[in-house]
């Protein structure tokens, strides 16, 4: 691959045909085929699922066998090889008796390149089809010279965290995604769903690549409803262009140059700075959904955004613990100090905690530990009585590097009947520090910060939503715009505070909402992992 290389891309968005119309379906994407050939892409993207359908219950009812399948292909091959272009598109597959929801890379020559079958099933996929288990890369090359490396995954794949930093690992500068969001809505023209919204965006951004996406429009069997949205995203997590949501489109880019990029703002690389050795639960059997405690109300969390620097800010941090208390919360968050802020944990830890009047509430504050003649950035979590346990930061920052020492474990405490995780910094970039927590039984992920770029907003609803847990956000004023509030298990934001502003916000967390693992019937994205298959996530 030559970073030079740029690649035209066109995704194709389609309107949604039910099984009885697959015939009409297969016509109408052949000609948009054509249509985007007239784009002079070098690479065509349909939807998932384009033939029969995508809901599949109808045909199958009617079918012991699948000749259509393999003629559906070849269409598909003839029209690669008549324009002289790569075309990826999502297949219905059938091979000894199994059905694969499968994405075809198809050459200029119209001959099959590759394939990838869905890995993480959802919904009424496991009805008929079966799982894939392969993350194959594939050389595409490029009409003005070169080659870039692809790899693809099918809809639902893009919310495990572990399909795309595999392939991303295996060398992909560019992820191809042929889809189907499903939504709900009142309006057509303003539906979405959580992937096209910002998990895209984080999936391309924590791993340095380039992102495509075809998605249909309209609904299938009256229930199945499709919100459009097809995009491409950037490697910094830049939406490059988004189709309409109710409308069939061919969207167009120019991509490149491609390559693995630097540092996030300088700060930390998503890959490069990576730790595998601290991954180990990725590839381990996954323990059962805990239950959800009985008889607990809500859980408190207050946010405090301000300007972690001197003078003054430990005085102001230690009012907002008072105040904050005194509103009921039972966890008070502060964000990330720089190292040269000089937050020593001999003179913070005891000064918020000694504030607090009662021995339920508890501080989590970051600062500079001191061991022997060894120094870490921790995180540590007391009341007023005692430390309740502590994390020192695995992946340090370029600034933080020449003095301080890594962290060399991922961990959860416990705090009567929440569990609570950590994470600090741009290491939350990083989707295996979320992953891991989540998979030791996190409740909540706290995750003070002091981020230069932009507020990454997404990046904190992606980990919410693919942990399915909440995420704790509180910034730093002096590093950044600030952006504090939790992102609960399904991502939505809960008591943002102002942008900018320092404020401390209060949210309301009920643990049993971060138990319910469950994103759709048979649908869990703990549980409907497949840790075998991720063995290059903690070798590399």
């Amino acid at each position: 691959m030559s970073a030079l290389t740029t690649l035209r891309v066109s995704c194709v968005q389609l309107a949604a045909r039910d099984a009885g119309q697959a015939a009409v379906a297969l016509e109408r994407a052949l000609e948009a085929v054509d249509e985007a050939a007239g784009h002079g892409s070098d690479l065509i993207l349909l939807p998932e699922c384009v033939y029969p359908a995508y809901y599949l219950r109808p045909w199958l009812d009617r079918r012991d066998h699948y000749p259509d399948l393999e003629h559906a292909l070849e269409q598909f091959c003839a029209r690669a090889a008549r324009h002289r272009a790569w075309v990826c598109v999502g297949l219905v597959e059938e091979n000894e008796g199994a059905l694969y929801n499968t994405a075809f890379l198809i050459d200029r020559r119209g001959s099959v390149a590759g394939k990838a079958r869905k890995h993480f099933l959802w919904h009424f996929d496991s009805a008929w089809f079966r799982p894939g288990h392969k993350f194959d890369i594939f050389e595409v090359d490029a009409r003005a010279g070169g080659s870039v490396s692809v790899g693809m995954f099918v809809c639902a794949d893009g919310r495990l965290p572990e399909v795309a930093r595999a392939l991303a690992l295996r060398g992909a500068t560019l992820l191809l995604d042929p889809t189907n969001w499903v939504t709900y809505g009142r309006d057509t023209a303003l539906l979405t769903n959580p992937q096209a919204e910002f998990m895209m965006s984080c999936r391309a951004l924590e791993n340095s690549v380039y992102i495509a996406c075809a998605n249909k429009i309209g609904m299938e069997k009256g229930s199945v409803l499709y919100c459009g949205r097809s995009l491409v995203v950037g490697p910094g997590g830049e939406t490059l262009a988004m189709a309409s949501a109710d409308q069939e489109e061919i969207l167009t880019c120019e991509l490149g140059p491609f390559g693995p990029g630097g540092p996030v703002d300088g700060r930390l690389h998503p890959l490069l700075d990576r730790r595998p050795g601290v991954y180990g639960q990725l590839v381990e059997p996954t323990a059962p959904s805990l239950p959800s405690p009985a008889g607990t109300g809500p859980f408190f969390v207050a946010l405090v955004q301000l300007e972690l620097e001197p003078p003054g800010a430990l005085e102001r941090a230690c009012e907002y613990a008072r105040v904050m208390e005194e509103q009921g919360a039972d966890l008070v968050v502060l964000g990330e100090p720089s190292p040269s802020a000089g937050w020593d944990a001999g003179e913070v830890l005891p000064s918020l905690a000694g504030v607090l009047g009662n021995d339920r509430t508890m501080v989590a504050v970051t600062a500079l530990e001191t061991a022997g003649r060894d120094k870490y950035k921790t995180l540590f979590l007391a009341n007023r009585k005692r430390l309740l346990g502590s994390y020192r930061k695995v992946h340090l920052e370029s600034d933080e590097r020449e003095t301080l020492l890594p962290g060399d474990h991922l961990g959860v405490l416990e705090t009567g009947s929440l569990k609570l995780g950590s994470m600090l910094g741009y290491e939350g970039l990083l989707p295996e520090v979320a992953r891991v927590l989540a998979l030791q039984g996190a409740d909540v992920v706290l995750w003070p910060r002091r981020m230069a770029g932009p507020d990454y907003t997404g990046v904190a609803r992606t980990r919410a939503a693919e942990n399915r847990v909440f995420v704790a956000v509180a910034d730093n004023l002096a590093s950044g715009s600030g952006f504090s509030a939790v992102a609960d298990p399904s991502g939505r934001l809960l008591a943002p505070a102002l942008v900018g502003t320092e404020q401390a916000t209060l949210a309301s967390l009920l643990v049993a909402d971060a138990r319910a693992k469950l994103v759709a019937p048979g649908t869990d994205p703990l549980r409907g992992r497949n840790p075998g298959c991720y063995r290059t996530l903690v070798s590399n």
